[in-house]
């Protein structure tokens, strides 16, 4: 794996610092960035860990005001055990966990099973309860964009 040290540096400055306007929940911090220093900061965090991604949502808008189809979400591997209630999570669409297409809704409760009872802050319906098998990452930061990579 190649080493990006100055992204690095600029990953840790940019998430200590800059821009900052808490979500509305407070469990995840957003960022305003013009999009070549988002895509920077995406590359760097990737690079810090297999367990880290990214991504950008939809534009169907079931997030909003949260999110909107020029944000990058900045995602960390989780399963459900590491979930608490407002978290914004990505799982998978398919019912037993498989497949790649995602959705990404905010866990609105957790029951004792496991289960995560899903939504779209902007969704007039829940998704319902989510199997613990279909959660595959959480949102840790979220970078506004002035316009769509």
């Amino acid at each position: 794996m190649k080493s990006y040290p100055i992204l690095y540096a600029l990953l840790s400055v940019l998430l200590a610092s800059g821009s900052t306007a808490i979500a509305r929940d407070n469990s995840v911090t957003t960022i305003n960035l013009d999009k070549r220093t988002a895509i920077a900061t995406a590359i760097a965090w990737t690079g810090q860990s297999p367990d880290h991604g990214w991504t950008y949502p939809q534009a169907t808008g079931s997030m909003r005001p949260t999110l909107d189809e020029c944000s990058i979400l900045l995602l960390e591997r989780a399963s459900a055990r590491d979930l608490k209630e407002g978290d914004i999570v990505c799982y998978t669409r398919a019912p037993d966990g498989s497949g790649k297409e995602t959705i990404v809704h905010r866990a609105v409760a957790i029951a004792s099973n496991g289960y995560i009872y899903m939504a779209g802050d902007n969704n007039r319906y829940a998704d319902g309860w989510i199997a613990p098998v279909r959660i595959c990452w959480r949102v840790t930061q979220i970078i506004q964009t002035p316009s769509r990579l």
